[in-house]
This record gives C-alpha cells, sequence and structure tokens, in this order.
C-alpha cells in the first residue's frame, strides 16, 4: 500500500519576526525584493520576514527557498510528494532546532518546506520517481533512505518493515559450539567413570584361558577356612605362625581389601628355569623350586650371581628362555598378574626429601583403588 507524505498546510509556530519600517504582511510582495541592490542590509532583512510562507513555501518565517532541480527530478531514496514540473523540489533552511537534529544525526520529524523532498523512512522504500513511500516486504530489509529492498543474507530474520537484518548465524554458531563442548565433556565424564570400572575391575578379574579358568587362583591358605586344592597332591599348610601371628594376619586383611578380593595368595612353582640373553651366555641354569603362598623368602648370591635377574623372570618383566614358571599350579603367562606383584628394585625410588611415612602414603595414594578416601588410605598406613 503507498504512503505518501502528507501535504503541510501549517506552518511551524514561527520566531517573533523583526520589526518593519517599510514593509508588512500586507504590503509586502516577493517583486518588491528586485529593488534591493544588497542582500545585507536591514532593510533586506525585514522585506524577507514580512513574506508569507505562502508565497515563500518555507515554514521558517524570513527563509527564502532554494532550486534543486529545474523540472520534478526526486533524488534516490528520497520522497517528492508535493512536486512538479512547474513547482521543482526545493530546499528551504531549517529551524534551530531541526538544525540541532540534524547535526546529531537525527532527522526534523517534517519536511523545512511545502516542495522540500524528505528522506524515506527506515522500513520503508522509496521507488524511483519519489512520488510513493512502500513497505519493506518480509525477507528483506530497508534501511533510511533506501529506494528498493535489500534481501537479507543467509540465516538473518526480516520481518514485514525491517529497517536492518538480524543476524543469527553467529547465535547458531556459539551454540553448536557449546553443544559440542557439552557433548564432549559427557564423554570425557564417561571414559574416565569406565576407566575407573575398568581399573576396579582389575583388581579382582584376571582372564584366564585352558581349562582350568573356572578355578579361582587367588584362595589364600592363610585365610580361615581355606580348604580348596589347586592340584592333586595336597599342599603343604604354611608354618603355623602365619595363623596365628595377629600382625601378618592384620596384613593379609590390609592386602584383601586393597585388591578388592576376599581371598589372596599366589603360589610360584618353577622347573628348569633358564635365562640366556645370548648364545652361550647363561645367567640362570636349571632353577628348580616353589613359593608357598603366605610365606616369605630370600634370595642369596654374590654380586652378579642373578639374584634379579631370578626375580624378573619369575614376575614376568623378563622373558624365560628355557622352563616354566606355575602360578598356583598351572603354567599361566605371569605378566597377566601385574596388579597382583609388587616389585621394588635395589635402587632407590623413593624421595629423599620426604619421611618414610610420606613416602608410603605419597605411594598409597597412587597405586590404592581410587573409590578410596584419603581417610581410609591413612588407616591402613
Amino acid at each position: 500500500m503507498d504512503e505518501l507524505w502528507p501535504r503541510q498546510t501549517t506552518p511551524a509556530a514561527p520566531a517573533t519576526p523583526i520589526p518593519t519600517s517599510a514593509f508588512n504582511a500586507s504590503n509586502a510582495n516577493m517583486s518588491d525584493l528586485a529593488t534591493f541592490q544588497n542582500m545585507s542590509t536591514l532593510q533586506w532583512d525585514e522585506a524577507v520576514y514580512s513574506l508569507p510562507t505562502s508565497q515563500t513555501g518555507c515554514y521558517r518565517p524570513g527563509a527564502i527557498p532554494m532550486a534543486l532541480a529545474a523540472n520534478d527530478t526526486c533524488n534516490l531514496g528520497f520522497i517528492c510528494v508535493n512536486s512538479t514540473d512547474q513547482a521543482p523540489p526545493q530546499y528551504c533552511p531549517p529551524t534551530e532546532e531541526c538544525q540541532v537534529s540534524r547535526s546529531m544525526k537525527g532527522t526534523c520529524g517534517i519536511p523545512q518546506g511545502v516542495l522540500e523532498p524528505w528522506i524515506c523512512h527506515g522500513g520503508y522504500y522509496c521507488p524511483p520517481g519519489g512520488k510513493s513511500q512502500l513497505t519493506c516486504p518480509k525477507g528483506y530489509f530497508c534501511p533510511q533512505g533506501s529506494y528498493q529492498p535489500t534481501k537479507c543474507d543467509f540465516g538473518a530474520i526480516c520481518p514485514e518493515k525491517s529497517s536492518r537484518q538480524i543476524g543469527t548465524v553467529p547465535l547458531y554458531l556459539v551454540i553448536a559450539i557449546d553443544i559440542a563442548l557439552a557433548i564432549a565433556v559427557a564423554i570425557g565424564f564417561a571414559v574416565s567413570k569406565w576407566r575407573k570400572l575398568r581399573r576396579s575391575q582389575n583388581y579382582t578379574n584376571i582372564n584366564m584361558d585352558g581349562p582350568a579358568d573356572d578355578i579361582e587362583l587367588l584362595h589364600s591358605a592363610a585365610m580361615p577356612g581355606y580348604a580348596e586344592q589347586v592340584t592333586d597332591e595336597q599342599e603343604p599348610e604354611p608354618e603355623k605362625e602365619y595363623h596365628t601371628n595377629p600382625d601378618f594376619q592384620r596384613f593379609i586383611r590390609s592386602l584383601s581389601r586393597t585388591i578388592e578380593t576376599k581371598e589372596v595368595g599366589l603360589a610360584f612353582d618353577f622347573e628348569d628355569l633358564s635365562f640366556e640373553p645370548t648364545p652361550g651366555k647363561k645367567i640362570l641354569s636349571s632353577v628348580t623350586g616353589s613359593i608357598e603362598r603366605g610365606s616369605m623368602w630370600g634370595i642369596m648370591g654374590g654380586s652378579g650371581a642373578g639374584k634379579s635377574t631370578f626375580v624378573n623372570v619369575l614376575m614376568g618383566k623378563t622373558k624365560n628362555t628355557g622352563g616354566v614358571v606355575k602360578i598356583n599350579g598351572y603354567v599361566k603367562d605371569t605378566s597377566q598378574y601385574k596388579k597382583l606383584i609388587s616389585y621394588v628394585p635395589q635402587d632407590d625410588i623413593v624421595f629423599p626429601e620426604l619421611t618414610v611415612r610420606e613416602n608410603i602414603l605419597h605411594s598409597a595414594r597412587i597405586r590404592l583403588p581410587s573409590s578410596w578416601k584419603d581417610s581410609a588410605i591413612q588407616g591402613e598406613i
């Protein structure tokens, strides 16, 4: 629908005119201005202020219009409703209030003369010719001074009568990044929980292959009520002092809680154990013996006799080149039991700045299950 600028018939409130002596509103005429040779005199000002706005076409008293074109030509982005070829567009000096508004990048609200062009409003566009002001359609935006609507960018919102487009792509991008971060955090928590659960299960579950998988390998002869046998032969009972020693029983209960199983104990049998890193250089040769669960042993020998190598082979850190190692009577890969076997090398691995208790507490906080509270760890230490 066309929206024409309303024809102004009532001028703005005039300022107090300069008193006139030779001219007044009743006898002043535009032709009288031609008699003046100098426009910088008081008589000129008095004559101009005596002219009615109906003759000048400007709403400000004393204002003389300035022609903008020789015919009805309206610049793009402007609306010229009242102009014709016989009355071309004109510019009128603005009032003081209008001039202040324009200096602050504002508008005057109304044209300053009957024939003065007016800039097309925001949210509307004025087609070439300047005789109509049309509503900006949906999907387009029309800033102030538009002579045609501008199509909105992809993802922008432009309702009807939009003077600018509302970009939503940055907003959608921020939302997408937030969702991606939330998913990443959720996955991180899930992976962390899965690792903790897996680490907890590794303390109690040992993957065994072969026909003896259904046999529990962690029964301890030092625990009360232990009666199950892992071989056809009767295993020798540990010495009686291990059953009655309260310190050893407390150690067994602590170890059971640490590895999160009610029954603990590993027995090692080794037959014809040998280790030859290079041909012709034997470090271990035909070593045979057994270490019962719940017992304490010492390995003696001179420097270079192979004590460390024997322990490394027994616990699976070094692969033996001959013989077999049995765990609870079964030939198994010793590396599967790393969670149940602790190895302290002969080199110092403690922190010299810490006390003995602080070193043990530091290791306990690292090695014990993550589900333990610090008070429980302190109690065990």
